[in-house]
């Protein structure tokens, strides 16, 4: 039965891909999960909910490419439906790198795979706390540190950084702690993007019970300890940064 939902993007109609998964009243709100339902509209669920995805993205690809060279390693850790690693791709052109792809969603990885078929690419269906990291020049993390428990943020980043090449680079991409203007702005952004008051709010207490934001000044603090060098915001828009940081 998930079988369908297991088709590339381009072959969902665009009614398919919108995303109307909290768009009726439920009696319940279950945690959120990176279910097949999830998978199905993904793509038109994170650009309309977060400031500045694709930019994010796209940029990510660029910097990351800044510190590839022949036969070097890049982790794409939760990487959903392999948005960054197909960033990287386009950035590195026919560059000889391995990309290793990691997500603990079945349906993520599954519908991955059918995406991006470049066999410089390898995904796996893991908890990114269990890989055994290989020396790597880069490590992208878009929108998952956030759902780790906050107790294992710290172990999890020195592990990263301990299994990094010298002068790699980190590229840590999180929802924020911020003004209570911006959640504001935030949510006006989501009505902007024509998701209904209830959309937004049973959204927010199903990702409440699963996703743990930090301040800025904690990341940039963890960084440190974790052992990462120079760690700065590249990206900033409302309560949603990007960082970058050196091993």
């Amino acid at each position: 039965m998930a079988l369908c939902y297991y088709r590339t993007m381009s072959k969902l109609t665009e009614d398919e891909r919108r995303d109307r998964i909290y768009r009726s009243k439920r009696t319940r709100v279950e945690k959120f999960e990176f279910n097949e339902q999830v998978v199905s509209v993904f793509p038109d669920m994170v650009r309309r909910s977060i400031p500045g995805y694709d930019t994010i993205i796209q940029l990510t690809g660029v910097l990351a490419a800044q510190h590839l060279v022949e036969g070097a390693l890049c982790y794409d850790l939760g990487c959903s439906l392999g948005a960054a690693t197909i960033s990287v791709l386009k950035n590195v052109g026919t560059l000889d790198i391995s990309i290793e792809a990691v997500d603990s969603s079945a349906p993520m990885i599954e519908a991955a795979r059918a995406i991006v078929t470049d066999p410089r690419v390898r995904f796996h269906i893991e908890d990114i706390r269990r890989v055994k990291f290989k020396p790597s020049s880069v490590v992208i993390m878009s929108f998952v540190l956030q759902f780790l428990p906050p107790e294992d943020r710290l172990d999890f980043l020195t592990t990263v950084r301990k299994s990094m090449n010298p002068g790699g680079l980190l590229v840590l991409s999180e929802k924020i702690e911020s003004f209570q203007e911006f959640d504001r702005l935030h949510t006006e952004f989501k009505k902007a993007n024509n998701y209904s008051e209830l959309e937004i709010s049973q959204k927010r207490q199903a990702l409440e019970r699963v996703m743990q934001i930090d301040s800025e000044h904690t990341h940039f603090n963890r960084l440190s300890q974790a052992g990462f060098r120079q760690p700065r915001r590249w990206f900033h828009c409302l309560n949603w940064n990007s960082f970058i940081a050196n091993a």
